[in-house]
């Protein structure tokens, strides 16, 4: 984290926790439940939590201003220590937190039939005498090969609101989508896959605010607001393996992002929503930009160090907004709408008002690769240097918003509008 902090004129501490992780943070099942704990990872988390606000102080740090980020399964993490025990916690852990890209897929009680399920193949494999390295190996297997049906939170946390800070990208599906989805029967068989509890009614619901077509348009980034819009492409994929992206997409990253601020948005001072989108906005690589470590080439400089400057002013005071001479970049002289920045609106319901961060100009150059980060082949393009330039604007968050939050109401709908 040196860069992040080296950017922000060393004004803050940066810790990074462990956890235990699969079979090990999250086995579910009733014996579990009986003989131990589940949501093991999370206490592991809440655990070090603690750890800071009695030891923080003997590196200079300050206890009663705590930051939490975490991104993905992280970002979930952060949704659920910030709703954990009814809100009782209070501030008594962190006083700011900011939850990128939140993972909550399908959510099931530790009894329910599927983690019960993955509960006893695991038990199966492991069995009781095995070998730590073993039980490893094990874990990682059924993560990979059940990974919708495994890696499952329950148990131990309930509801109550506090955050400052939620962020998605703009396709977030793509690394959780198999890329061979051709014909109408792929579709079909993977929805089941992802939705074990749907019946073929709820499928027909689903595609209804999910029309699929051929393939009519080529994969290209759209604008969110104008025809052709994610339902028809986007950068990775178009037709029937576009529908799927976007599926997993809104249902398990994008809708949670829109349910925490439409949440926090009447909760003291409420919170900011932001969503990123420079090509390839893919699940992950945005957050790079945040620590600066990793070199990525649609990331250009500017872009860096205003992500850097808009990360350090949340934890320093919450607030995100930045300098438009910050947020513009050195190397630009068109401010765009970018010097909103400096006033960056609180998510309000139902106005929506959110930043969208992305750039323009550059060098629009094929990524045909695999990315450290994306299991899926990349086949698309990004702009490169030289001559990226910031594109920071205010937009309304319901229009880049497509239907998924109009069928919650399915077979598993009841835990998610409580959620909600």
């Amino acid at each position: 984290m040196s860069k992040l902090i080296n950017t922000n004129d060393n004004e803050f501490i940066g810790v990074s926790i462990q956890y235990r992780l699969g079979a090990f943070g999250f086995l579910a099942g009733d014996e579990v439940f009986r003989h131990g704990v589940v949501n093991a990872g999370l206490l592991d988390q809440q655990f070090a939590l603690q750890w800071i606000q009695r030891r923080i102080y003997c590196f200079g740090g300050d206890p009663r201003r705590v930051t939490i980020w975490g991104v993905s399964a992280g970002g979930s993490s952060v949704m659920l220590h910030n709703i954990a025990y009814g809100g009782t916690l209070g501030t008594s852990l962190f006083s700011n937190s900011t939850s990128s890209s939140p993972y909550l897929p399908q959510q099931y009680s530790y009894t329910d039939w599927v983690p019960s399920q993955s509960y006893y193949a695991f038990t199966a494999r492991a069995g009781c005498f095995t070998p730590w390295g073993v039980w490893q190996q094990f874990s990682n297997h059924l993560s990979v090969s059940c990974f919708e049906r495994y890696n499952r939170f329950a148990g131990s946390f309930s509801s109550g609101l506090q955050v400052r800070k939620i962020r998605n990208a703009a396709e977030e599906g793509f690394s959780f989508v198999p890329q061979n989805i051709r014909t109408e029967a792929d579709l079909h068989a993977w929805i089941f896959l992802v939705f074990p509890l749907f019946a073929s009614e709820d499928v027909a619901k689903l595609l209804y605010h999910y029309p699929s077509s051929s393939p009519i348009f080529p994969n290209l980034a759209t604008s969110g607001t104008r025809c052709p819009t994610a339902l028809d492409t986007s950068a990775t994929a178009s037709g029937l393996q576009q529908t799927a992206n976007l599926i997993y997409s809104e249902s398990t990253f994008i809708c949670p992002s829109y349910w925490l601020a439409k949440a926090y948005s009447s909760y003291r001072a409420g919170g900011y929503k932001f969503q990123t989108s420079t090509p390839i906005a893919l699940h992950g690589l945005d957050d790079l930009a945040v620590f600066g470590n990793r070199e990525l080439l649609s990331q250009g400089r500017d872009y860096l160090h205003a992500v850097q400057r808009i990360w350090g002013n949340s934890i320093r005071t919450g607030n995100p907004s930045s300098r438009s001479a910050i947020t513009k970049g050195e190397s630009s002289s068109n401010l765009k709408a970018s010097y909103r920045l400096e006033n960056w609106p609180v998510y309000s319901f139902p106005e929506s008002k959110m930043m969208n961060l992305n750039h323009t100009g550059g060098l629009v150059v094929p990524v045909n690769k695999t990315l450290n980060a994306v299991p899926n082949q990349v086949n698309a393009t990004w702009s490169v240097e030289p001559g990226l330039k910031n594109d920071f604007s205010v937009v309304d968050a319901a229009v880049s918003l497509t239907s998924f939050t109009l069928i919650l109401n399915l077979r598993f709908g009841e835990r998610r509008v409580a959620i909600r």
